[in-house]
C-alpha cells in the first residue's frame, strides 16, 4: 500500500469505516486496527480523540512512546509525528549500522601500527 492509502485509511478510522486488517505505514510502521478500537460516538472531539488513541495504540514500540510523547491533538498530527519519529528511527539505525564496520576498520589499523612498530624494532641493530 502506498501513503496516500494509508492516510485514506486513518480518515476512514475517524468515520468508523474501519478496517480490519493490519497495515504498515512506509512499510516498517505495522499497525493493527479493528473496529473495537474505537467506540461509536456522535461527538466529533470523542470520535478524533479516540481514532488518535487507536492509532497511537497500534504503532510499533519503538517509536510508540516517541509519538504520544508529542501528545498530538488529532490523526494527522499523530500520523505525521509517526513519519517524522520513523524517519528519525531510520537515521539512528543506519549510524548505528556504521559504528559496526568503523570500530573494526580502527581495529586493523592498530593492529597494522603494531606489526610495523615490531618490524621496525627488529630492523634497528641494537
Amino acid at each position: 500500500m502506498i501513503l496516500t492509502q494509508k492516510l485514506l485509511d486513518a480518515v476512514r478510522l475517524q468515520h468508523f469505516l474501519v478496517p480490519t486488517r493490519s497495515y504498515s505505514l512506509s512499510g516498517r510502521i505495522s499497525i493493527d486496527v479493528g473496529k473495537n478500537e474505537v467506540n461509536r460516538s456522535k461527538d466529533a472531539a470523542s470520535i478524533e480523540r479516540r481514532a488518535c488513541e487507536a492509532f497511537l495504540d497500534g504503532l510499533d514500540d519503538a517509536i510508540r512512546y516517541n509519538v504520544k510523547d508529542k501528545n498530538p491533538q488529532t490523526c494527522q498530527a499523530a500520523f505525521d509525528e509517526a513519519l517524522r519519529q520513523d524517519m528519525l528511527k531510520e537515521d539512528r539505525d543506519a549510524a548505528n549500522s556504521q559504528l559496526a564496520p568503523t570500530i573494526a576498520l580502527l581495529d586493523e589499523m592498530r593492529s597494522l601500527n603494531e606489526n610495523w612498530r615490531n618490524n621496525q624494532r627488529k630492523e634497528q641493530p641494537e
